[in-house]
């Protein structure tokens, strides 16, 4: 393990000084001999400071470059792209993109998927986090659920079907995963201090070989809270066992 890491450090190294080197239309074409990702994109800040937005993504070595306009709280948008470093920004829709943007991140996507996610922290501030996307190695008939808590609201409990906590106590900006047998469940999102206090109830299927992602986005005391719900299929899927 330690030299396959060896290598491909090598490797990254030599891709970035040959591209250095190349104009863009020739360092385009060796993007696209290499594994790209899907890099996933949500703007889950609410309210005047934060929609509608402009999304800027740009790679660092290859030359890509796309900008989403006006894109709307709530929103959220899967798109493939070449192996590279990307730099994201996000802007008040319609400002000078040459302005410095009011958020920005910067991740390697390739080998792993990505996710930014524009969100309020603990206090109901702007931030922006960035996640790994797993899809690999999934059963046919399992199931993976992956919570995201980047709402301005208290720690959460995930219950299903009432009886069942899939996550205890996730709090802002934490992830929390659970795999379960595929099928339909009624998924409560609770107040970890009081589960009586429920903040989103909803019979969700989870089909087997997927990885369900729930983006819990907006502010639970400004009546924004939503969840936004993401299926990845896995990039591998063993048989029944």
């Amino acid at each position: 393990m330690r030299r396959l890491q060896k290598l491909l450090v090598i490797a990254m190294a030599v891709t970035a000084l040959t591209v250095a080197t190349m104009p863009v239309g020739a360092a385009a074409e060796t993007a696209s001999e290499l594994r790209g990702g899907e890099l996933t994109l949500v703007h889950g800040v609410p309210g005047e400071a934060g929609f509608p937005v402009d999304i800027t993504v740009t790679g660092k070595y290859f030359g890509w470059q796309q900008t989403f306009a006006g894109v709307e709280f709530g929103a959220v948008a899967a798109v493939d792209v070449p192996f590279d470093k990307y730099k994201v920004e996000v802007r008040v829709a319609g400002s000078d993109p040459a302005s410095p943007a009011v958020l920005k991140a910067g991740t390697w996507v390739g080998f792993r998927d990505k996710a930014v996610v524009a969100h309020l922290d603990g206090d109901g501030n702007p931030t922006i986090s960035k996640f790994n996307n797993s899809t690999f190695l999934l059963r046919s008939d399992k199931a993976k659920v992956t919570v995201r808590h980047l709402a301005a609201a208290p720690a959460v409990d995930i219950i299903a079907n009432d009886a069942l906590t899939l996550i205890d106590g996730l709090s802002n900006p934490d992830q929390g995963a659970v795999r379960v047998p595929a099928g339909t469940y009624n998924v409560k999102v609770a107040a970890d201090a009081d589960n009586s206090v429920v903040v989103y109830d909803a019979d969700l299927t989870f089909d087997g070989g997927t990885n369900t992602i729930v983006y819990a986005v907006g502010s639970l005391e400004g009546g924004s809270f939503m969840p936004l719900v993401q299926v990845k299929h896995a990039s591998y899927v063993w048989g029944n066992k």
